[in-house]
């Protein structure tokens, strides 16, 4: 897969056709989160912070194993724009993500939405 970096600015990260004149490619290796974790044999995950410009949702679905195995926090960018196809919906995040017994809970700042999720026997700290 090709990453295309705009500049210095990784924020404008991409993956895709080129989108500015100023950008470089990088051939770059891709892999699931479970295959990741498995082949080297971390012994424990406490947290996942996942944001991919709009692939929150895809990553997630790769690491399911690891999910269920470890019941960490998961920290993920959720789109509320119908506009913007590609971000993972609350309601896509929930149906993985409940089934698992984590509750959720939206975080909001003026530019984004994040969603924390957290299994249920560590979930009080959403009601402190």
């Amino acid at each position: 897969m090709t990453l295309r970096t705009p500049g210095r600015d990784l924020g404008r990260a991409h993956m895709g056709p080129a989108r500015f004149a100023d950008e470089r490619s990088e051939t770059i290796a891709i892999t699931t989160l479970d295959q990741f974790i498995s082949s080297d044999r971390v012994s424990r995950i406490g947290v996942i912070k996942i944001d991919v410009e709009g692939h929150d949702l895809e990553v997630l679905r790769g690491g399911m194993a690891v999910i269920r195995e470890h019941r960490p926090a998961v920290l993920l960018e959720v789109g509320v724009d119908p506009a913007r196809p590609l971000e993972a919906s609350i309601g896509d995040v929930l149906s993985l993500l409940e089934p698992l017994r984590y509750q959720c809970m939206l975080l909001q700042d003026e530019s984004a939405y994040d969603l924390l999720c957290l299994p249920v026997e560590r979930a009080e700290v959403l009601y402190e």
